[in-house]
């Protein structure tokens, strides 16, 4: 995806929501700030998650203002995003991983197998819906 290594940086913080589905794209959507400034980069690729990424099909760059940013801080705080586990012992074949990632003063990963509700759900929509992208209901796995 052409993603950066997500890496401690002083006045900057970084959100990034990776969506890995078995039969369709893989999704990423990263947003940062760093002096003020505040950017939104969405990719899409052309492959499928389970078997083979492909290349780049789609990527947005969006400018944000300083209050969509703290909006999105503010989204992902409320979630209870700090204090869930990493991870979950769920696992299956057919699905998805949604993995939110944090970098503000430490590094923080959170990586759920197709959640059907709950907070790292809701941060990926939320992400997708900054993004403008949407997806027919039968892919939202």
């Amino acid at each position: 995806m052409g993603e950066p290594i997500l890496r401690v940086e002083p006045g900057v913080r970084t959100y990034r929501f990776t969506w890995l589905r078995t039969d369709h794209h893989p999704v990423s959507i990263r947003i940062a700030c760093a002096n003020g400034k505040a950017h939104l980069v969405a990719v899409e690729l052309d492959g499928a998650g389970g078997y083979g990424p492909g290349s780049i099909f789609r990527r947005e760059d969006i400018a944000l203002s300083a209050s969509q940013f703290a909006d999105v801080d503010h989204f992902v705080t409320q979630s209870g995003f700090f204090d869930m586990d990493s991870n979950e012992r769920l696992l299956g074949h057919d699905g998805s991983r949604w993995i939110v990632e944090s970098v503000t003063t430490k590094y923080r990963v959170v990586d759920r197998w197709s959640p059907t509700s709950g907070p790292v759900r809701e941060i990926g929509l939320h992400f997708l819906s900054l993004a403008g992208w949407t997806f027919p209901e039968r892919e939202m796995y």
